[in-house]
């Protein structure tokens, strides 16, 4: 994993951090739809292969 790669992952990481805790503070005040959106944001940004896109990258650099 290359540093570009590992600074997506931690940016991904964080912004997961943040739509959960949005969903927690839209469950709260009880914003149903606000608190699906956000978990199912939080929860698709945990979980999005980040070294595949880097991959993907090299691989169209090489090919130009």
């Amino acid at each position: 994993m290359d540093t570009s790669s590992s600074e997506a992952a931690r940016l991904l990481r964080l912004l997961a951090v943040r739509a959960s805790a949005l969903a927690l503070l839209a469950g709260i005040t009880g914003e149903t739809l606000l608190t699906l959106i956000s978990a199912l944001t939080g929860l698709g940004l945990l979980l999005v292969p980040v070294g595949s896109t880097a991959d993907r990258r090299a691989d169209q650099s090489a090919a130009t």
